[in-house]
């Protein structure tokens, strides 16, 4: 009996998240299109098959649903497994910190599941509408200041230590250029791919010192 409740709810969940999801598609794609005072909530729910109530379940208006799901933070296993990778007692900074904060966007962008095309519809809907471009804008600064922290806590840095600022400021460099070319016409590479390959360029011209084994 257990199981068959488990896999009942297991059923629901998969079934909420994937209307969620159809909501912020669909937004995305609207304001884009049309920009956020384009078409109405009772638009957005008839062509996603839902109601208006079904709608404020979900999210307090179009604004949020053309976000979708908070990206400003990283799951906690996946947090944890990238702090646990680094040595704070050491004196240098781990020697595959940038390949392991790659890892980290990798795994949160397959989280996060958006094609090509509706990762270029929020582009858009961003650019057209201002109040967008600055909860987007503010949320970047979120989640910046928030793997540096992270990053200060894996390697045992003091508050503000300009190494961790840095190595997150090569991470969004990387993520902002792969994003790019993700969502440019004809692309058929993965997000995934496209951080990888960013991630061997960087390292081809700018190699990260590796840690000196007196300090280890």
């Amino acid at each position: 009996m257990h199981s068959v409740t488990e896999s009942a709810t297991s059923v629901r969940e998969a079934k909420k998240l994937a209307t969620r999801a159809d909501l912020t598609r669909v937004a995305r794609r609207l304001t884009a299109h049309r920009g956020l005072h384009g078409f109405t909530i009772e638009e957005l729910c008839e062509e996603v098959g839902v109601s208006r109530r079904t709608f404020f379940n979900y999210f307090n208006g179009k604004d949020e649903a053309v976000f979708g799901l908070d990206t400003s933070h990283f799951d906690a296993a996946l947090v944890e497994d990238f702090v646990a990778k680094g040595d704070p007692l050491s004196a240098e900074v781990s020697a595959n910190l940038l390949p392991d904060l790659v890892d980290l966007a990798a795994a949160h962008g397959r989280r996060m599941h958006a094609s090509p095309e509706e990762t270029a519809h929020l582009v858009a809907a961003i650019q057209r509408e201002p109040k967008l471009f600055e909860r987007f804008s503010s949320l970047g600064e979120q989640r910046h200041r928030m793997i540096v922290g992270l990053v200060e806590r894996r390697e045992g840095l003091a508050a503000g230590d300009p190494r961790a600022d840095a190595a997150v400021r090569l991470l969004d460099a990387i993520v902002h250029g792969s994003g790019a070319r993700y969502i440019a016409p004809g692309n058929t590479v993965s997000f995934e791919e496209l951080l990888a390959r960013s991630l061997d360029a960087t390292l081809r011209i700018l190699p990260l010192s590796p840690r000196d084994p007196e300090k280890n």
